[in-house]
């Protein structure tokens, strides 16, 4: 079974929203994480407790976990080294490297694997995940909320319907 999660807003917590607007976001992703302050406030970003603590229960019975975000791959060893401080338990790790949309990135990497599930913390991005997966790639997918406490998830139920072995439209 896999499994797969955004990274900023889900597994470390985005009280201000950082990332979840596209200006507050670009900006970091474009500028601030290369600072120097911009690296070692990365690194003290708090983790998710429930988050972590669901990660590791769903690694030890044996699932896959992905974490897929949008943050710029050129960050890979600050989200790396981010990952490795807090030891959260994954299998493998995709970055945004081109200049699509996330939920285009994030549709493309689900529509290529067999997953479960994605948990998105970002309304509008999943959202558009579900349309594009239904529509592009032939993928049935639903959308739920997810409620945590006061904090709000979307959980993106995916069916698999493969026409040929990458998961795309024949």
């Amino acid at each position: 079974m896999k499994t797969g999660f955004d990274l900023d807003g889900v597994i470390i917590k985005d009280r201000l929203g950082l990332t979840r607007y596209w200006l507050t976001g670009w900006f970091c992703n474009c500028y601030f994480f290369y600072t120097r302050l911009g690296r070692v406030l990365y690194r003290y970003r708090p983790i998710d407790k429930k988050t972590y603590s669901w990660l590791k229960n769903r690694k030890n019975r044996g699932e896959k976990i992905t974490i897929i975000s949008g943050t710029n791959k050129d960050h890979y060893r600050l989200v790396y080294s981010w990952l490795n401080f807090y030891r959260i338990p994954y299998d493998f790790i995709y970055l945004k490297e081109k200049e699509n949309g996330i939920a285009e990135y994030k549709a493309e990497i689900l529509a290529r694997i067999d997953w479960q599930f994605y948990l998105e913390d970002n309304y509008q991005v999943a959202e558009e995940i579900v349309n594009i997966l239904t529509s592009q790639y032939n993928q049935p997918a639903r959308l739920r909320k997810w409620k945590r406490g006061r904090q709000i998830l979307y959980l993106i139920l995916i069916k698999n319907n493969r026409k040929n072995n990458n998961g795309l439209k024949s």
